[in-house]
């Protein structure tokens, strides 16, 4: 049995190669942008809806 998502395998797949430290430092901080902007928008969506009770 596999205990990984596709989304985790097709990741992984993306490292087949040794990625350059400057690389790797440019994709986590688009990853990490990526998950704190989809927070933000979460966080704007709860606001709005205790705005509307």
């Amino acid at each position: 049995m596999n205990s990984l998502t596709s989304q985790q395998l097709e990741i992984l797949k993306l490292f087949n190669y040794d990625m350059p430290e400057e690389e790797w430092r440019k994709l986590r901080e688009l990853i990490s942008d990526f998950f704190a902007a989809r927070s933000v928008d979460e966080a704007k969506e709860v606001y709005m809806e205790e705005k509307e009770k």
